[in-house]
C-alpha cells in the first residue's frame, strides 16, 4: 500500500489498525501533510527517500524494493508538483507546471534500478502528458488504461459544484502484468484510493 500526504497522526492511527495485516510499515514525515508511507505484507529490502532535486519540485519520492513471492518488485511512491503556481494560482499553475512534472519523472527514472520490475504509483497531479508522457516514452503503461478505467480520482467541492480529474495512477513496466484495477468510492480525502492486482512476468532467458 502506497500513501501520500501523510502525517504523524495518520501514522499512529494506521499502525494501530493495520500493523498485524501489514508487518512492514515505513512512514516518512515532512511538514504538516507532505509525507508518504508504504505498508507491506512482504519484507522491504530497500527503501530510499529522494529529496526534490528539480527546480519547482515540492515533494520527496519514496523508492522501495519489496521481496514478493514472485521475486523483487520496485515501487516508486510519487507525489508530483500540483497544478499550482508558487503563489497558489491554479490557472497559472495549469499552464506552467507540466514541464516540472516531466523533469521530476526523468529524475525519478534516473535513480530506479531498471533491472527490477517496477511500478510508479501515486498522485501525479495530471491526467495526461507531462510525467505520464515521460513514462510512456520509456515503455511504461498505465494500468488503468488496460482496463478502460477513466474515472476521476480527485474531487473538490466549489461554490459552483464539484470538480474532478483523474490525477492518481498506477503505471508499470513490461515485467509487471496488471490483473485488475478499481477506483474505490471510499474515504473522506479529496483523493480516492486505487486498488490494483498485479503479477510479475518471468524474465525471458
Amino acid at each position: 500500500m502506497l500513501l501520500q500526504e501523510t502525517n504523524p497522526e495518520w501514522e499512529v492511527a494506521l499502525r494501530g489498525a493495520l500493523d498485524e495485516a501489514y508487518p512492514y510499515i515505513y512512514f516518512h514525515h515532512v511538514g504538516a501533510a507532505g509525507g508518504s508511507a508504504i505498508l507491506s505484507k512482504r519484507p522491504i529490502t530497500r527503501l530510499e527517500i529522494i529529496h526534490p532535486r528539480v527546480d519547482g519540485s515540492w515533494f520527496d519520492v519514496m523508492v522501495a524494493t519489496v521481496d514478493t513471492e514472485q521475486g523483487e518488485l520496485q515501487l516508486a511512491n510519487v507525489h508530483l508538483r500540483p497544478q499550482l503556481s508558487e503563489t497558489g494560482n491554479p490557472i497559472v499553475g495549469y499552464f506552467t507546471t507540466s514541464s516540472i512534472r516531466r523533469a521530476e519523472m526523468r529524475d525519478i527514472l534516473a535513480v530506479l534500478d531498471r533491472e527490477l520490475p517496477t511500478i510508479v504509483a501515486g498522485d501525479f497531479n495530471e491526467s495526461s502528458g507531462g510525467a505520464l508522457g515521460v513514462l510512456g516514452d520509456h515503455g511504461f503503461e498505465n494500468a488503468g488504461d488496460a482496463f478502460g478505467v477513466d474515472q476521476d480520482t480527485w474531487r473538490w467541492k466549489t461554490s459552483v459544484g464539484e470538480i474532478g480529474s483523474r490525477l492518481d495512477h498506477v503505471v508499470h513496466d513490461d515485467r509487471v502484468e496488471p490483473l485488475g484495477i478499481e477506483i474505490l468510492q471510499a474515504g473522506r480525502s479529496d483523493h480516492l484510493p486505487i486498488r490494483a492486482r498485479i503479477t510479475l512476468v518471468p524474465r525471458r532467458t
